[in-house]
């Protein structure tokens, strides 16, 4: 299906020493008959833990059900996502990140949660 609309959106980011905020916000007017305008935000805090121990982030995103599935009147609900994460530095060149996310996905399919763990080298 080809929808046309406008999509406007801001974004503000503050990096105070150790903490660094981020939060932004979009909405979408599609203008195909029937479907609904949606907007989203996201929001994410970064701390630099002292002493090389490494960062912990956390993020959220939230979505309408319109927004979610691009205007689509069929819409089931909306959708969102926490996620964490650890990074560390192992080495100059090797960094361990463990992270989980909690998503709704809002298609109607239930909730889940994920867990990774990367091992990070640059070369």
């Amino acid at each position: 299906a080809t929808w046309y609309g406008s999509f406007y959106g801001g974004q503000v980011t503050a990096a105070l020493d150790a903490l660094t905020i981020t939060g932004q916000y979009g909405s979408f007017n599609p203008d195909t008959t029937g479907y609904e305008d949606g907007s989203g935000y996201f929001a994410s805090l970064a701390y630099v833990l002292g002493e090389g121990l490494g960062t912990v982030t956390l993020k959220y995103t939230g979505l309408d059900k319109y927004l979610n599935v691009a205007g689509d009147p069929a819409a089931v609900k909306d959708y969102s996502k926490i996620y964490g994460e650890y990074s560390y530095p192992l080495t100059d060149a090797v960094s361990l990140t463990l992270d989980v996310a909690s998503i709704e996905p809002g298609t109607g399919v239930d909730s889940y949660t994920e867990y990774e763990v990367v091992i990070g080298v640059s070369l």
